[in-house]
């Protein structure tokens, strides 16, 4: 593995950034569902029936090449030819730092217009603050972890880009939901290892990463 010039710097300004993401969490949960669907009140005038069709097409296509290439691009860069997940330190690469801050920022400040389109499109059922905050969390768990340069933030964002792929269409939802839970006993087992000392994760983040896993 290659140690990164300057890498110090992207992880000094992703422990700056924890704050203002938790700040941006709090908000995205605590903005009821109504202010989101003010946007789709006024497209459903400006724009004739069964734009919402086209709509929900567009942006299952989005979301299939926007999250499958995150998700294949943090596979690629971070566990090519890594034969022991437990003791990898996949933050040391620099394209694995790249991929990984994408990620991070797409999955935390992404949530606002797709919450307007799955809203609109009826992609979305309503949801409470609860659900709201869980459904947001795992992002925020992810950063943290990330900002302290911890390879539970790289396995938790391979999840994450996975279950994003659910809006595409059945086939895909299908085969995401199965991928998502593999994903979720395989973090589960490494964060276990983790909390005991016999793997390459904090054992407070391991804690925090699989109860962000099996709540995503």
């Amino acid at each position: 593995m290659q140690d990164i010039d300057g890498a110090h710097r992207v992880f000094r300004i992703l422990s700056l950034g924890v704050p203002t993401v938790v700040v941006i969490a709090f908000s995205y949960a605590a903005l009821v569902d109504q202010i989101f669907l003010i946007p789709g009140a006024i497209l459903k005038r400006l724009h004739p029936e069964g734009f919402d069709t086209v709509v929900r097409v567009v942006y299952g296509l989005y979301c299939m090449l926007l999250w499958s290439t995150l998700h294949l691009l943090l596979l690629n860069t971070c566990y090519t030819n890594v034969d022991d997940l437990c003791h990898s330190d996949p933050l040391r690469h620099r394209y694995c730092i790249g991929s990984t801050v994408s990620a991070l920022i797409l999955i935390n400040f992404a949530i606002f217009p797709q919450r307007v389109v799955e809203l609109y499109a009826g992609m979305r059922p309503r949801t409470t603050f609860y659900r709201r905050l869980i459904e947001i969390a795992p992002g925020c768990v992810a950063w943290m972890a990330a900002a302290e340069r911890d390879a539970s933030a790289v396995l938790l964002l391979i999840l994450l880009t996975a279950l994003r792929l659910k809006p595409v269409g059945r086939s895909v939802a299908f085969l995401s939901m199965w991928w998502g839970r593999i994903l979720k006993v395989l973090l589960c087992l490494l964060s276990l290892r983790g909390v005991r000392g016999d793997c390459n994760i904090d054992p407070k983040y391991a804690v925090g990463v699989s109860l962000a896993a099996l709540c995503a």
